[in-house]
C-alpha cells in the first residue's frame, strides 16, 4: 500500500490510536525501569494533540538503551560528553520537567548520536544500521 498522506491513515484507519497505544507501552516500560523522575511530563506530551512524541516513543520501543541496567545507564550519562550537559540526573533519575528535557530523553533512548572513527566527528543520526564491528575485506 502506498500512502501519500499519513493524515488519512490517522483520521480514517485508526493509525493515531495504534501509535498512541505503542507509545503507551513504552511509557509503561519506562515506569517499570524507574529511570524517569517526572513521568507525568512525558505522559502529557505523549497524549498531546500532535503525535510527535508518540511516534518517537514508538521508535525507541526496542532500543538497546532500554535494555541497559538502570544503575549503569544513570551512572554513564554524566560521563558521556554529548549527554552530560543535556540530560540531568536528579535523585538517581532522569529529569523530564520540560519539553526540551523530553526531547533530549528521546535522543538518549534512541541512541541518536554516532561518532565517526575516521574523523572523530559526532552526528545526530535518525536512521542508522548496526554494523558488524569486525573489518571485512571486499
Amino acid at each position: 500500500m502506498l500512502v501519500r498522506n499519513v493524515k488519512v491513515l490517522q483520521d480514517f484507519f485508526g493509525f493515531q490510536v495504534f501509535v498512541r497505544n505503542q507509545a503507551q507501552s513504552v511509557i509503561s516500560k519506562l515506569e517499570e525501569l524507574d529511570i524517569i523522575g517526572n513521568i507525568a511530563t512525558l505522559k502529557e506530551y505523549q497524549t498531546g494533540e500532535k503525535l510527535t512524541i508518540s511516534k518517537k516513543l514508538m521508535k525507541v520501543k526496542n532500543s538497546p538503551v532500554l535494555a541497559m541496567d538502570k544503575d549503569e545507564l544513570i551512572n554513564k550519562i554524566p560521563l558521556v560528553p554529548r549527554y552530560k550537559n543535556i540530560i540531568h540526573i536528579e535523585n538517581g533519575k532522569i529529569r523530564t520537567n520540560t519539553k526540551k528535557d523530553v526531547d533530549n530523553l528521546m535522543k538518549l533512548l534512541n541512541d541518536d548520536y554516532v561518532k565517526s572513527e575516521l574523523t572523530d566527528m559526532e552526528y545526530d543520526s535518525t536512521s542508522k544500521t548496526l554494523l558488524n564491528c569486525e573489518s571485512q575485506d571486499e
